[in-house]
């Protein structure tokens, strides 16, 4: 057991404390050693996760930027949070000096919660073994694994045209520091002389980052010239090999961060290099820079690896305490249609021409096994379309920004071949859309095994003499072009855009946010155009918001000619007779420099856009054509009553709960419209959790297809579509009233509800109301009112 050093002034480590009944304090008197690791255990007693804060200070009185101020969300159940100090940054991006900290604060914003710290202390672990090398690679600034030497591009043994270090340190200072950073471009790499033969242990994959994966056709590895490992592949293959690896892996409760998450995508190669008294020379070749990528190498006796058993060890350990999983299962809260085994056949009222979302939960017994499940539908000749998709249980985020894991049935792809059932439910997600049906009632049947046993559920759609008003109001989705595609060919990825509108139009939806083309000379210009036909042409009028083009303009030419630019541009489009463009001058006024842009926007004739998630943001209210709000600007939905005072053309934009926001409240409120974060925009690997600073946020999920002929979707993709159809019966509603006393009763209970929901931020009761709606129909078109 390696020595402790605890630097403590009043705390027994003997006795545990509640982290919300004061905060407990660490407090040094002396320097730190570099490699000091401070330690934190303890028990979450609260049922749900809960966030820790830990304050570093290594000066008197510091700023809020001046200390470490590291968030960690811990999981319900014990937690050991270890953080290497050397490692850890202040939130200035600056390092701690170690010689002069002064103390570490443990405590919690929430004064409930429930927490037992049991051991808070820093130690010292053991020095490196002498006869191993263990090298970390990255920026002089980049954390450092216990026991490894730092090596920047500037190291004597490295050599290459391109070397650049790279940090991914923007992961909530949830840094692992051996494969989160690195070196690439990297030709050659000169080891000492051997006495013995030699394990080579050899990180060579980049995490990626931000919207950023590496892309590695060719990489051919040499250890003294001769082959140790070689990579020769096409785009498709990289898709099936690296993009898209755990598509099919479905989470269970043995599943492991390390094993599930890590180690398939990040292992590290090896091969043993012979005694030589001449220096090694590992080589890299590749189609790019990123083929000569390492994060760390570990060169031990090929007869004694107890070194690289023990940071497997150790490595597996901190992925597990740092991305701890909390088995209670992550559903959207607003999806409240959740259908079990039915005794009776299950009715479903529907319009002409609408779309209907439910979701069958199968009631089978852990263990059994569940195959050849369909759904037997009859009527696509009467315009009845079904899309029947499974539930893929996997890990996701607590939050966007958590670092803990919880399963999340969200991720929805064709029905497993054969699957055994879980201890998570068994979910099926079924898409029914009526086009060009008549009056009637249809009968379908779900079938699936259980075994050898045949399970039937009788589902009849009850199509009512019912055609629903189109929405007036432009509601859709932020998107990007698929990177995936795009890196294959540009052709490739402009018919995935447009196979990608044609199905938001299926779904109901009216506008786009598009992640159009910078239009910063003739070129790029006539592809932006071309962008705002293809939309045009896929039935989305406008006004279209242009989210990126405005400050990446303003990046390249400033914002004078910027503004210049987009005059003009936006003349040619009223010309054109395409769709208005509304440019986003301000993502958040914050993060503008607004004094700047309100002199030059006072004289613009464009349309432009401000996001506003902050109530102090109003400064650019007045200069502004349309204003973009969220939950960021009110405590409840209330405060959006204010807003509408404020502004003409307010839109609506990233609501927790999609469904309420896209339906009843863009119906009730005087809002232009209302877009939803994001439709395709995942960081780094789609499938992984961990490889980003925020979890992924996509409702379309990246497959091999171009066009598929059943995409695979993100749940809050129809919860957001569901929205929609309640806003077209909301919309029928509004004509009923006017004739039927009935109709305008229940649209007055309807808006006292939104009244009454006003006040607080849980999600409303959505399905409830539209069903409401469908029994006064139903009632109308039989006459019976």
């Amino acid at each position: 057991m390696n020595k402790s050093y605890v630097f403590l002034l009043f705390l027994l480590f003997s006795t545990s404390f509640q982290a919300h009944a004061i905060k407990r304090v660490l407090s040094f008197s002396k320097a730190t050693a570099p490699s000091a690791v401070l330690t934190i255990k303890g028990e979450n007693n609260n049922k749900t996760p809960v966030m820790l804060i830990i304050r570093i200070d290594d000066s008197l009185r510091p700023s809020y930027a001046q200390r470490a101020n590291i968030e960690r969300m811990i999981a319900p159940g014990p937690f050991d949070i270890q953080l290497t100090l050397a490692n850890t940054l202040k939130s200035d991006k600056t390092p701690l000096d170690l010689s002069s900290l002064r103390q570490i604060i443990i405590f919690s914003l929430d004064n409930k919660v429930d927490i037992d710290i049991k051991r808070l202390s820093v130690d010292i672990p053991p020095e490196q073994t002498t006869d191993v090398l263990a090298w970390d690679f990255g920026a002089k600034s980049s954390p450092v694994w216990p026991q490894f030497t730092r090596v920047t591009p500037q190291h004597s043994a490295l050599s290459g045209r391109y070397l650049t270090a790279l940090q991914r340190d923007r992961h909530f200072s949830i840094t692992e520091g051996l494969i989160t950073d690195g070196i690439k471009g990297i030709e050659k790499i000169t080891l000492p002389p051997t006495t013995s033969p030699s394990k080579v242990t050899l990180f060579i994959h980049d995490m990626g980052d931000w919207e950023y994966t590496p892309r590695i056709l060719s990489r051919v590895i040499k250890a003294n010239n001769k082959t140790v490992y070689e990579q020769q592949i096409n785009h498709r293959q990289w898709l099936n090999q690296h993009y898209l690896k755990g598509k099919d892996e479905v989470f269970n409760a043995q599943t492991s961060v390390f094993h599930s998450l890590i180690t398939p995508h990040y292992e590290p190669i090896t091969f043993v290099l012979a005694a030589s008294t001449s220096e090694h020379v590992i080589s890299f070749h590749g189609n790019t820079p990123e083929a000569g990528f390492v994060s760390g190498i570990v060169v031990e006796p090929a007869n004694d690896t107890t070194f690289s058993q023990a940071l497997n060890d150790a490595r597996e350990q901190w992925w597990k305490r740092n991305w701890p999983i909390d088995l209670n299962p992550k559903r959207p809260q607003s999806i409240d249609q959740v259908l079990g085994q039915q005794a009776q056949t299950l009715s479903i009222d529907m319009a002409q021409d609408s779309n209907e979302f439910l979701v069958y939960q199968l009631n089978v017994k852990p263990g059994k096994m569940i195959s050849n499940i369909k759904l037997v539908n009859k009527h696509r000749g009467s315009g009845i379309q079904t899309e029947l998709r499974q539930s893929r249980w996997q890990l996701r985020r607590e939050r966007l920004k958590s670092n803990v894991l919880q399963p999340s049935a969200q991720y929805l792809t064709p029905p497993y071949i054969a699957i055994p059932s879980s201890q998570y439910p068994t979910l099926l997600s079924l898409r029914l859309t009526t086009t060009a049906s008549k009056q009637g009632q249809y009968p379908m049947e779900l079938q699936y095994q259980v075994g050898n046993e045949l399970v039937t559920h009788a589902l009849l759609v009850n199509v009512l003499d019912t055609r629903l008003p189109e929405i007036t109001k432009h509601i859709g989705v932020y998107t990007e072009q698929s990177p995936h595609h795009l890196w294959e060919s540009k052709a490739a990825a402009d018919l995935s855009v447009q196979c990608d509108l044609a199905f938001f139009r299926e779904l109901g939806l009216s506008s786009i946010a598009p992640g159009f083309t910078t239009p910063h000379d003739t070129r790029t210009e006539a592809i932006f155009l071309q962008e705002l036909k293809d939309i045009q042409n896929a039935g989305m009028n406008g006004p279209i918001l242009a989210y990126t083009p405005f400050k990446r303009l303003v990046a390249k030419m400033g914002f004078n000619a910027t503004i210049t630019r987009l005059n003009d541009l936006s003349q040619k489009i009223k010309r054109l007779g395409l769709p208005e463009v509304l440019w986003s001058v301000a993502d958040e006024p914050s993060n503008a420099d607004s004094e700047a842009l309100s002199s030059l926007l006072q004289n613009a004739s464009l349309t432009t856009a401000g996001h506003f998630n902050h109530p102090d943001d109003h400064i650019l209210l007045d200069y502004v054509t349309a204003a973009l709000v969220n939950e960021g600007v009110m405590e409840t939905y209330q405060d959006l009553a204010d807003w509408t005072k404020k502004s003409t053309d307010l839109w609506l934009y990233n609501i927790t709960d999609s469904r309420y926001s896209a339906g009843y409240l863009s119906w009730y409120y005087p809002v232009k419209g209302y877009l939803q974060w994001h439709a395709r925009m995942p960081t780094a690997l789609p499938l992984s959790p961990i490889d980003g600073r925020e979890d992924d946020v996509q409702f379309l999920y990246p497959q091999l297809q171009t066009c598929p002929s059943l995409y695979n979707v993100d749940e809050g993709l129809f919860i957001f579509a569901q929205g929609i159809d309640d806003h077209r019966w909301l919309l029928w509603l509004d004509k009923q009233a006017t004739t039927i006393p009935q109709a305008s009763q229940l649209k007055q209970n309807i808006i006292d509800a939104i009244d009454s929901h006003k006040h607080t931020n849980t999600f409303f009761p959505a399905q409830r109301w539209t069903d409401k709606i469908k029994t006064l129909a139903k009632h109308i078109t039989q006459g019976s009112i």
